[in-house]
């Protein structure tokens, strides 16, 4: 007969999960016995019972805390130490109200396998700015997701999903959680440019009724696309540009445009400025299409009028952003166009100008380097990131004048209306 096993060298072996309430309260044991382990585990199991009956627990990790009181911590802690700018902040906000939403709260140590596949699975099924859409904001999960309505892209949820690994990094760092369960479930997307518009597009956009007959009633309207599309320079660079910003150099003679979050005050800026990081920064020569369609004239009675700001119609939203009122009219505009997705979503939209301008110098045979200079983006090569220096205003000032869209635009032409709308804005900026 085979000799049996001492019951003191299996019973830790007997006890295969020990279950514990939210609390840290033992509430059940569950074991594995084997022939021969009778006895140990009769002694074993009325202990463990008898612990829990009069309150031995085990502590949880994270000690009971609960998974959105975390968040204001964190943000505010990321905000301080990670540079993170307003926007950022809000933007992160959002997302983790979203999972909120759809998870209610609960504690930390329930955040694993089961708990984040739902949730994963929850956004990848609803639609994209359930909070701005009229159809779908202030209805709960489930409301929503009987719409039946298209769903977000993959890559927007794979943006979510990483600030969730990221906080989550954050939480397992601070010992809150045992580990990082959200990691490996992150969707898989295909990387989605933006397109570039067509020279019918071009047409569409700046040659249009509008532009031949002096149809805007706020000056943005005209100078927004203008400028995007001979600077490359982004939405919000634009928008949020101050008279200051606009320059002759001294050296060359050339008037340019500082793309930077540097407010001049000495030259009268009073508002902030923010950029999408610091390698955004730059000088922009003018093109001379610019300049021919009465950009500096434009500036010059800015001036006179007392104002600071190239487009002092359009007010700054909580975040100090100007520019989301301009987006939402230049979607508009360029849907009644029939330029893009007429509905929904886009791959050509007020960006693709940026994409527009870059393959167009690219095809005038400019370099790399001076287009990476131009639109602001880091070098990729070794070569210019590290050993390189500040391209001459000249070069870039030569490269940019290769720009041939081949529309023909018209001057701007200051309108009464576009003078009652800055003085509107300024009384909404007082407000």
């Amino acid at each position: 007969m085979a000799k049996q096993p001492k019951p003191e060298s299996i019973s830790q072996e007997l006890v295969v999960e020990l279950d514990f309430d939210i609390d840290g309260w033992l509430t059940g044991v569950k074991t594995d016995v084997k022939p021969g382990e009778e006895e140990a585990a009769s002694r074993l199991v009325p202990v463990l019972i008898q612990a829990a009956r009069e309150g031995v627990t085990r502590k949880p990790v994270g000690g009971g805390a609960r998974f959105f009181e975390q968040i204001d911590k964190y943000l505010v802690e990321q905000a301080r130490g990670a540079d993170w700018r307003p926007q950022t902040v809000q933007d992160v906000r959002g997302d983790f109200d979203q999972f909120k939403s759809i998870l209610g709260d609960m504690p930390l140590t329930e955040l694993k396998h089961e708990v984040l596949n739902k949730l994963r699975d929850t956004l990848l099924m609803l639609p994209a700015n359930i909070n701005k859409n009229a159809e779908t904001r202030g209805k709960s999960v489930d409301e929503i997701l009987a719409l039946a309505l298209p769903a977000q892209s993959a890559s927007t949820v794979k943006k979510k999903w990483g600030r969730l690994i990221t906080f989550f990094n954050w939480l397992e760092g601070k010992g809150l959680i045992e580990r990082n369960f959200a990691q490996g479930k992150k969707p898989k997307a295909k990387a989605q440019s933006y397109e570039k518009f067509t020279r019918s597009d071009l047409s569409a956009l700046f040659e249009s009724s509008e532009y031949k007959e002096d149809g805007f009633d706020e000056a943005f309207k005209y100078w927004l696309p203008v400028i995007g599309v001979y600077t490359g320079a982004r939405m919000e660079e634009i928008a949020q540009l101050h008279l200051a910003d606009f320059k002759l150099d001294q050296e060359t003679g050339f008037h340019v445009a500082e793309i930077t979050d540097i407010s001049d005050e000495e030259d009268g800026a009073k508002e902030a400025k923010n950029l999408k990081n610091t390698t955004t920064a730059r000088t922009c020569p003018l093109h001379s299409a610019l300049i021919d369609a009465g950009l500096l004239t434009y500036i010059d009675e800015l001036k006179r009028g007392g104002y600071d700001r190239l487009f002092p119609e359009l007010t700054l939203d909580g975040v100090g952003k100007v520019g989301p009122r301009a987006s939402e009219w230049f979607t508009e505009y360029r849907r009644s166009k029939n330029v893009g997705a007429l509905s929904g979503r886009s791959r050509k939209v007020f960006h693709s100008l940026r994409h527009t301008m870059n393959a167009t110098l690219q095809k005038a045979g400019v370099t790399e380097e001076i287009r990476e200079s131009l639109c602001g983006h880091a070098p990729q090569s070794v070569n210019s990131r590290v050993y390189g220096d500040k391209l001459p205003l000249g070069v870039l000032k030569g490269a940019l004048e290769s720009l041939n869209y081949d529309i023909s635009l018209i001057p701007y032409k200051s309108l009464p209306e576009h003078e009652m709308a800055r003085k509107r804005g300024q009384r909404r900026s007082i407000a």
